[in-house]
């Protein structure tokens, strides 16, 4: 599912899936996220001033959504992926790339 994609950005969720033992998606979050990882460049982001603007622009015309989404979303958007990596069902209404849940992933074993 994620070769398709240039740019991925991955939301906390599926990081906590994969650390907490007792979650019900963490064998799922387990196995797709390691086979996601390996080789993958990785970026940490800070958020600075033009990704804070984009939140509150993204809060704007998505008011339903939380201020720490509409961060990383407006990070992932400024840094150009093309999907994001989530188990927030709303945020599959955000239109400027695809969102994707945990629960969609399909693994190839």
């Amino acid at each position: 599912m994620t070769e398709n994609f240039k740019k991925i950005f991955v939301d906390t969720s599926p990081i906590i899936y994969l650390l907490d033992k007792n979650s019900p998606f963490c064998s799922k979050a387990e196995k797709a996220f390691w086979k996601f990882l390996d080789g993958c460049q990785i970026d940490i982001c800070n958020i600075e001033i033009t990704t804070a603007i984009k939140a509150a622009e993204i809060r704007a015309e998505y008011p339903y959504f939380k201020t720490p989404d509409a961060l990383q979303l407006a990070t992932a958007s400024l840094n150009g992926c093309d999907l994001f990596l989530t188990n927030d069902k709303q945020l599959k209404n955000f239109k400027e790339f695809s969102c994707v849940t945990v629960e969609e992933w399909s693994i190839d074993e």
